[in-house]
């Protein structure tokens, strides 16, 4: 199923492309989701990653998605810089963000 780009202002309907999509701080610290015009080119498109309560905040989520990143491409492993996820919870929003190591995450529409 070919990715479709998130849909923002301006937004090119390549589907080897995303939207970067980031928290700012607004007034008083409360904070707001941002999704850029620009586009980032994309590799690897993660729709959900899963795991059941008792089991999460123990890896189970990186190291699926860092099997994902080795074995997508023969030969080479898929750069963060290159993943995308779908408009994800506030709890996946947050592991986005933390194994990506940034701010912003690239956003897609399966």
């Amino acid at each position: 199923e070919p990715l479709e780009v998130a849909s923002t202002p301006g937004a090119s309907t390549d589907p080897s492309t995303a939207s970067p999509l980031g928290v700012e701080s607004g007034p008083g610290g409360v904070a707001a989701v941002t999704a850029a015009s620009r586009q980032s080119p994309v590799i690897l498109g993660v729709r959900a990653i899963w795991v059941n309560a008792k089991a999460r905040r123990s890896g189970v989520a990186t190291a699926l998605l860092d099997a994902a990143r080795r074995c997508f491409v023969y030969g080479r492993v898929v750069p963060k810089a290159a993943c995308a996820f779908t408009a994800p919870t506030d709890a996946g929003f947050d592991f986005a963000r933390s194994y990506c190591g940034t701010s912003e995450i690239l956003l897609f529409n399966p």
